[in-house]
């Protein structure tokens, strides 16, 4: 997961922990949200 995770953009800590800050907009939100459902999708797809 934490491949994929990278592949997309996304950086977690340990491929599990995610950490947020305040500066963070609604549009900025939306697109990680966007980018976990590629992810998502990406496993279902392999399952």
């Amino acid at each position: 997961m934490g491949a994929a995770y990278m592949a997309e953009g996304l950086v977690t800590l340990a491929g599990s922990r995610l950490y947020v800050n305040a500066t963070y907009t609604e549009a900025d939100i939306a697109e990680a949200l966007t980018r976990f459902d590629r992810v998502f999708e990406q496993v279902e797809e392999k399952v």
